[in-house]
């Protein structure tokens, strides 16, 4: 196997993969011995086609594409060994035409990571704010533990429900179609025109009163979050049992006694050290975003165009996905916002090369400060994420992580996070 560089521009690279002939039947073959395990053809047993009828019916392309496929690592390896290349999206190959008694052709177009010369980044000067606690934040916080000490309390009017109302309910659910099922659950506690149900479900519930039933077929999005309810049309039968309202607590001694305080002086003491806490450590954060900016402001970075693009099309992706969570769909969603596809992309670009800008200077500076990530260090993150204490539940989490490509991200996420500690202990801050 020969590969030769054609055409470099910065981080976007064409190879010339050569073949010999005898390399590519000899994997062809391995192909073939591989598929023709799993393809039925009338007249044959299961494995027993010939070669000659397997490429009459399905192709002599479908054996190169296989043969080609299971070359890839060697080739790549071979990349990087020879040419110290490595891909960071997976390369377009295209099979070139050669004659027979000439060696097979491939050209090869990767993206590898582009070169990035970080200038000094020691002494970044930054200037931290000072840490004020306003009353109106002691109040703020302190009406957010009235409000987690909510009280449901029975409406005294007969009356039928409306949007705002919480209702308990029981229901008995069923759907048809693919794993269809039947359930019955009792004092669900729900209010009305809350986005956690679509919304036919709260409107059909409008008017409802104690004791009567009603029954309902609601259509959930795809990507709902109770995976038997999603992509489902759901027959719902529900009984109204009550119609209640929110009852807040007084903010006094007897309520501070509750949440064990000695009184509300000591748990607005209290409340005042965490917010004073929070705006620290949100101030660190601040910080540390700021010294990360100015020394990727002060980096020039060429972004290979290939990866700009994908990364768009993975948000898009992302953007689609969350809205079909929502009941909607990226064509209603541009036809409300007045947009086209190509400048909802363009509203994209700038973060995307932004966010790529950020983690190929931040990546120039571990390598360059040999910064790395140990085992122990993933262990504690992982542990950290689902507070996980027992080795055989942490090592089924990582397991899991390999498994979904999610390992690489977090061994990332760590040594991003080791830079900027870095760049935030050498900074200048005032």
């Amino acid at each position: 196997m020969q590969i030769t560089i054609e055409k470099k521009e910065g981080a976007e690279v064409s190879l010339k993969v050569e073949i010999s002939r005898e390399k590519m039947e000899e994997e062809t073959s391995r192909a073939f011995q591989t598929l023709v395990k799993e393809i039925k053809v009338p007249g044959f047993r299961k494995g027993k086609v010939p070669r000659r009828i397997f490429e009459a019916r399905f192709g002599k392309e479908t054996l190169q594409e296989e043969a080609m496929r299971r070359l890839y690592p060697q080739i790549y390896k071979k990349i990087e060994n020879d040419h110290k290349l490595i891909p960071i999206m997976d390369p377009k190959v295209e099979i070139l035409p050669s004659a027979a008694d000439e060696p097979f052709i491939l050209k090869v177009n990767l993206v590898t990571k582009p070169k990035v010369e970080v200038p000094s980044y020691q002494g970044i000067k930054v200037k931290r704010k000072k840490i004020k606690i306003r009353e109106e934040e002691v109040t703020k916080a302190l009406k957010q533990v009235q409000k987690q000490r909510i009280r449901y309390v029975s409406i005294k009017e007969n009356r039928g429900a409306k949007e705002g109302d919480w209702i308990v309910i029981d229901w008995e659910v069923k759907s048809s179609g693919k794993r269809p099922f039947q359930r019955k659950e009792k004092d669900l506690l729900f209010q009305l025109g809350s986005s956690i149900m679509p919304a036919a479900f709260s409107k059909g519930l409008i008017g409802i009163k104690r004791g009567e039933s009603r029954r309902l077929e609601v259509k959930f999005p795809s990507q709902y979050s109770r995976k038997e309810f999603a992509g489902k049309k759901i027959i719902f039968r529900i009984l109204l049992k009550d119609i209640r309202k929110e009852e807040l607590p007084q903010i006094d001694d007897e309520l501070a006694r509750e949440l064990k305080y000695n009184d509300l002086k000591s748990l607005k003491e209290d409340l005042k050290e965490r917010i004073e806490k929070a705006k620290r450590i949100e101030e660190e954060r601040r910080l540390k975003k700021e010294i990360v900016k100015k020394v990727v402001d002060s980096t020039f970075v060429s972004l290979p165009s290939p990866l700009v693009e994908e990364k768009i099309e993975e948000k898009m992706k992302e953007i689609s996905n969350e809205l079909e969570k929502k009941g909607y769909s990226l064509g209603r969603y541009l036809k409300e916002e007045n947009l086209k596809e190509s400048q909802l992309r363009e509203k994209l670009r700038p973060g995307v090369e932004e966010n790529l800008k950020t983690f190929f200077v931040l990546d120039a500076i571990a390598e360059k400060e040999n910064i790395t990530v140990e085992e122990k260090e993933i262990k504690e993150k992982l542990k950290n994420l689902l507070n996980i204490e027992r080795e055989e539940e942490l090592e089924k989490l990582k397991n899991h992580f390999i498994r979904t490509g999610k390992l690489k991200i977090l061994k990332n996420q760590i040594k991003e996070e080791k830079v900027i500690e870095l760049l935030y202990n050498k900074a200048d801050i005032k």
